[in-house]
C-alpha cells in the first residue's frame, strides 16, 4: 500500500466501523453533543457567575457617615485614602449635608412628608463606597470589612453601614455552586468517554480476528490502531457539531422570544468568538481519548 493510499484506507476503515454499529454510533454522538452542551453551559455560568452576582446584589456598597462639622474637602481626602488602600474600590464619592437632606427627603413617602418639619429629616455629610464584587474572592472581603470597621476610630467618621452579610451568603452559595458544577462536569465528561470507549471496544471486538491476522503478518501497532483513533475522533467531531447546532438553535429561539416580548435592549450571546472551534476541539479530544482507552485492550502485541 502506497503512502498516498494509506490516509484513505484509514478513513474508509473508520467510516466502516462507525456504520457497522449505527445505534451505538448515534448514541455516542448524542452523548458527546449533550455532554459538550452541558459542560459549556456550566463553564459559561462559572465564568459569568461573578458578573451575575454583582448585577443581582448591586455590588458591595458601604455608606460612611461623617461628622457634621467635617468639610467635603476633608471627606474627599479620606476617599482618596480609601481608593489608594483598596484597588477593589471602584468608586468613593463624598456628599454634603444638603445633598444627604435631599436624598433622605426623596426616600420618605409623600404622606409622611405632609406636616413633617424639615428639621426632623436627618442630614450629614457621607461617603458612598462601591467595590468590584468580582475582585472580592478569598479572604479579601473579610479583610476589607475589618479595615472599614477600624475607620470608626478615625476622627471625623461617625458611623459605617455595610451590607456584608448579604454578600457573604452570596459568596457561600457561589462557592457551593462552583463545587457542584465541577462535579457535574466531571461526571458528564466521564459518561461521554464511556460511550466513546464502548463504541471503539465493540468495533475492535468485531474485528478481533482481522486484527490478529494483521499483527501476525507484520502490521505495526500504529497501523492497526489509527482507524480506531479516527473513528473516535469522527464521532467526537460530529458530537461537537451537534452541540454547536443545539446552542445556535437555543440562542436563536431566545432572541426570537425577546423580540416578541419587545425586549430589544437585552442581548443574548451564547456563542462568543471561538465557541465553534472549542466545541469541535472538545468533541475531537473526547473522541480521541475514548478511542485510546477503548482500543488498548484488544491491540496488545503478542510476546
Amino acid at each position: 500500500m502506497s503512502v498516498l493510499e494509506r490516509p484513505w484506507y484509514f478513513l474508509r476503515r473508520a467510516f466502516a466501523n462507525l456504520v457497522h454499529a449505527p445505534v451505538l454510533t448515534v448514541t455516542t454522538v448524542l452523548t458527546v453533543g449533550i455532554s459538550l452542551v452541558l459542560v459549556g453551559f456550566l463553564a459559561f455560568l462559572l465564568l459569568e457567575a461573578d458578573r451575575l452576582l454583582e448585577e443581582t446584589t448591586g455590588g458591595f456598597q458601604m455608606t460612611i457617615y461623617l461628622e457634621p462639622d467635617l468639610s467635603v474637602r476633608e471627606g474627599e481626602e479620606l476617599a482618596a485614602v480609601v481608593m489608594d488602600q483598596w484597588p477593589e474600590v471602584t468608586r468613593a464619592v463624598v456628599y454634603s449635608a444638603p445633598q444627604d437632606f435631599e436624598r433622605n427627603k426623596a426616600l420618605l413617602p409623600p404622606e409622611l412628608l405632609q406636616g413633617l418639619e424639615e428639621d426632623l429629616i436627618p442630614a450629614q455629610p457621607y461617603m458612598e463606597v462601591t467595590t468590584d464584587v468580582r475582585r472580592l474572592g478569598g479572604d479579601t472581603l473579610e479583610r476589607m470589612v475589618q479595615w472599614f470597621r477600624s475607620l470608626r476610630q478615625v476622627e471625623g467618621v461617625d458611623e459605617i453601614l455595610m451590607g456584608s452579610e448579604k454578600l457573604r451568603v452570596a459568596f457561600t452559595l457561589l462557592e457551593s455552586f462552583r463545587f457542584v458544577a465541577g462535579i457535574i462536569a466531571v461526571v458528564v465528561v466521564i459518561a461521554a468517554l464511556f460511550f466513546v470507549l464502548a463504541t471503539i471496544r465493540l468495533s475492535a471486538h468485531a474485528r478481533r480476528e482481522e486484527i490478529e491476522v494483521m499483527l501476525l503478518v507484520g502490521a505495526t501497532r500504529s497501523f492497526v490502531r489509527l482507524p480506531f483513533y479516527l473513528e473516535g475522533m469522527l464521532a467526537g467531531v460530529c458530537g461537537g457539531a451537534l452541540a454547536y447546532a443545539v446552542v445556535l438553535a437555543l440562542e436563536t429561539r431566545i432572541a426570537a422570544e425577546l423580540r416578541a416580548e419587545g425586549l430589544l435592549g437585552i442581548s443574548i450571546n451564547l456563542l462568543p468568538p471561538g465557541m465553534a472551534v472549542g466545541l469541535l476541539a472538545g468533541g475531537l479530544l473526547l473522541g480521541l481519548l475514548g478511542a485510546i482507552l477503548g482500543v488498548g485492550r484488544y491491540l496488545r502485541l503478542a510476546r
